[in-house]
């Protein structure tokens, strides 16, 4: 798979055959555990159990052992198929990091090469024409590699050029200019529903990458992962989103020499820390039954004096299957996100390249020809 297939697989996740195959093994766990947690709630509750009609349980009210090891055995091999597709997935997207970021850090390195070896060449004469042309090729950078940069942004950018009143230095005004387009910070700005709406910068991406394998690594070491996946998915999808909306609300900066040359060995090292983590999980073959039986000993003196004892007892019975439900709706929901935000900031940083190699060629080009066009002094003493 190429990077560009990479992308738009990871920014489509949740129409994939693959989401579709996570989520139909997720309702068969779903619907094994609750076969599970009804034949114990009879094997718990048989004094209950026994004052109902003999068809009320179905199935469940029969003790049947070795069928129930046979559900067991089939459910912990299907949630473990589950983990299994989750770092299949956490895999691709660090091997699509790793390799993108690493090439584009020696394209950053090129660039950052090529503003040390300016000309020191001093152009005698730098005027509004001058200025003009380096704002069309500031502005044609942008247009080019259709970098979503902050209006506000580019305005001030457009005034220093303009007005050629660039702090000074030691440097020339058109060398200042260029370092000001190349290495200030570029503020980034995306829209919720646009279609860089996940994008962020690469320190985003590697806080966001350490936030999940530390909480995955935790969740390891308590071993509570296998009870309680919805919780660890829940606390991910929160903190993801909260970071995606501060970046939605005040934008982003892109910065060319910071974190682009971390990114790649730090998110190898987190995801591989998580990955682990996810192998070592220890799996439990159901999710609760024992609370849901305290629950019921609490509340068997009101059911029993109920007229729709049936009824209560259905809904409680049911009750931790909404808890599983919402578990694989968080876990569904986080790949979904992480995986567009994975492929929008991959997207949105070979942007950021490709506006720095539109600008620097733009500038060689107007350099050369100011420099081959500048009056020698034998022409200044002629006039």
């Amino acid at each position: 798979m190429n990077l560009q297939e990479f992308i738009y697989e990871a920014d489509n996740f949740e129409y994939s055959a693959e989401a579709m195959d996570i989520l139909k093994t997720t309702m068969e766990c779903t619907l094994i555990e609750a076969h599970l947690e009804s034949m114990e709630f009879c094997e718990d509750n048989t004094e209950l159990v026994s004052m109902m009609e003999s068809t009320y349980f179905g199935e469940a009210k029969n003790k049947d052992k070795d069928k129930k090891e046979g559900l067991m055995a089939s459910l912990n091999s299907k949630r473990k198929s589950l983990w299994d597709k989750i770092v299949a997935i956490l895999s691709r997207i660090k091997n699509a990091i790793v390799s993108f970021f690493k090439s584009i850090w020696e394209k950053i390195k090129k660039v950052g090469a090529w503003l040390k070896n300016l000309p020191s060449t001093r152009i005698k004469k730098f005027d509004e024409a001058d200025a003009n042309m380096v704002i069309k090729a500031y502005k044609n950078a942008i247009k080019k590699s259709k970098l979503p940069v902050a209006e506000n942004y580019r305005d001030k950018v457009i005034r220093a050029i303009g007005s050629r009143t660039v702090v000074s230095g030691a440097h020339p005004i058109w060398q200042r200019l260029t370092k000001l387009v190349l290495e200030d910070p570029v503020l980034i700005s995306v829209t919720a529903g646009s279609k860089l709406s996940h994008a962020c910068s690469p320190k985003d991406l590697t806080d966001i990458t350490k936030d999940m394998a530390g909480k995955l690594v935790k969740m390891k070491i308590s071993k509570v992962i296998s009870s309680n996946p919805e919780s660890l998915f829940n606390s991910l999808n929160t903190n993801l989103t909260k970071k995606l909306e501060k970046n939605r609300a005040k934008g982003f900066y892109l910065v060319m020499d910071e974190d682009f040359d971390k990114v790649a060995g730090m998110v190898d090292r987190l995801l591989t820390d998580a990955m682990d983590a996810i192998k070592s999980i220890k799996l439990t073959p159901t999710r609760g039954a024992k609370g849901l039986n305290k629950r019921l000993d609490m509340e068997r003196d009101k059911l029993n004096n109920s007229d729709s004892a049936a009824k209560n007892l259905a809904g409680m019975a049911l009750s931790g299957l909404s808890v599983n439900k919402e578990g694989v709706g968080q876990a569904m929901e986080f790949l979904k996100n992480v995986q567009k935000v994975v492929a929008q900031t991959i997207t949105i940083s070979a942007m950021y390249v490709s506006y720095q190699n539109t600008f620097t060629s733009s500038m060689d080009a107007f350099l050369q020809n100011k420099v081959d066009n500048m009056p020698t002094d034998d022409d200044d003493q002629n006039e």
